[in-house]
């Protein structure tokens, strides 16, 4: 085990107090090895970074730390109040690289935060207080709603059309859309996202500062700010999106529909068919011999019959291509919905996208052949009963929420006039 001090006071408790019943536990055998190391180890890295930082590239940024005794102050200002945190040192080394004069950088490491969380606030104060600050303020509260709300990570594609989004949206509104700018998105959020190249998702750049986001929820300050997230509000506001999405005209158009009376006429459907007959010519030359004398011969062209010429759908591949969030959506849209009821807002939206809505792809795991007989077992089932048939083991193998699967069934049952609930 390692990295349990980066946990709060109540989670290095709880995973303690684990660890002690696994090891007092006498059923099995419990190996434990945990890692840790002295302050002093921890001290000397910082002071190792550092000093190399400054060398390497700070002072190519910011030719004040030419100035030995300005440097040397700098370094022991940071040393003293890192606490062991290489973070905290990084995003301060980020914020002295901007000083214009020497006494504004000797103000800033004056002023030093004491924590990290006080240097998240001050990063963000800072963005409000610039110019274009609110536009950009915005896009970073966007950006963090979506690191801290999805699982898995979104890829850095994703996320620059996840920003773009509003609750509201009919469409895919292109022209809000950051296009391979992900990482001008990244930058935006001053060093508090960054990018994993390994698989090109973008996180935060440290567990605390999500901590930070829903601990401050609460707290006057970050009200200030503008930030108001718990996990609760978070999942409201994907879910919202998700619904919107999937109700979006685009996919309309997108699918393609058999017209219901489509016609032809009678004249050009038979052509058709007899160029398609071998030795077509001598054929309806006897037919016509032997039919009887109609007066004028003519065929009439105003006369319509109904011919369906099915039109082919485009690839539902194309569409994931073009709606890059489209596939997170489909896949998890379910999650972020998992705590709807009737009381809410979007309700009736979401139980038309659940029971009625049809498109071109499939994005409903209940329409899975896998699990379709599953649930119409269920719907024999009363409504005292439903609770306990969606709790049995095999039940649980579906990957829906068992709270969203009741609302779904109520409300399926209700629509349909059942008796029985």
């Amino acid at each position: 085990m390692d990295g349990i001090d980066q946990l709060t006071p109540d989670g290095q408790t709880t995973i303690l107090n684990v660890v002690d019943d696994l090891l007092g536990d006498s059923s099995f055998v419990c190996k434990l090895f945990v890692t840790s190391r002295q302050d002093d180890c921890t001290k000397r890295d910082i002071a190792l970074f550092v000093k190399e930082y400054i060398e390497s590239n700070l002072t190519a940024q910011n030719p004040l730390l030419e100035n030995e005794r300005l440097k040397q102050d700098v370094i022991h200002a940071l040393l003293s109040g890192a606490n062991g945190m290489f973070l905290w040192v990084k995003l301060q080394l980020f914020d002295i690289a901007q000083a214009v004069t020497e006494q504004e950088m000797r103000l800033t490491i004056q002023k030093l935060p004491k924590n990290l969380g006080e240097t998240y606030a001050g990063i963000l104060e800072k963005v409000q207080r610039s110019p274009g600050g609110n536009l950009r303020f915005k896009t970073m509260t966007k950006v963090f709603r979506w690191v801290a709300g999805t699982r898995p990570a979104l890829k850095i594609e994703e996320l620059e059309e996840a920003v773009a989004l509003e609750e509201t949206d009919t469409y895919l509104h292109t022209e809000r859309i950051a296009t391979g700018a992900g990482e001008k998105l990244i930058a935006c959020c001053s060093n508090l996202v960054i990018y994993n190249a390994e698989d090109s998702t973008v996180t935060f750049a440290h567990q605390t500062i999500q901590q930070f986001l829903f601990s401050s929820a609460n707290t006057t300050q970050n009200l200030q700010l503008g930030f108001n997230f718990t996990p609760q509000s978070l999942n409201q506001y994907i879910a919202e999106i998700c619904l919107a999405h999937l109700l979006f005209s685009d996919f309309e158009t997108q699918v393609a529909k058999v017209p219901e009376n489509p016609t032809v006429v009678l004249g050009d459907a038979e052509s058709l068919v007899w160029w398609n007959v071998p030795l077509s010519k001598p054929i309806k030359g006897l037919l016509s011999l032997s039919r009887p004398w109609s007066g004028t011969g003519k065929v009439n062209s105003d006369h319509r019959i109904n011919f369906t010429i099915p039109i082919v759908s485009p690839d539902s591949n194309s569409l994931v291509q073009k709606y890059l969030l489209l596939d997170y959506i489909i896949t998890f849209w379910t999650f972020h919905t998992a705590d709807m009821t009737p009381q809410s807002a979007c309700w009736p939206s979401f139980k038309h996208i659940a029971c009625e809505r049809q498109l071109m792809f499939s994005f409903r795991l209940w329409d899975d052949p896998q699990h379709s007989s599953r649930l119409q077992q269920m719907g024999w089932y009363t409504k005292d009963q439903m609770s306990d048939k969606i709790s049995t083991p095999a039940m649980r193998t579906i990957p829906v929420s068992e709270e969203l699967m009741k609302n779904l069934l109520l409300y399926t049952y209700t629509k349909a006039d059942h008796d029985y609930l």
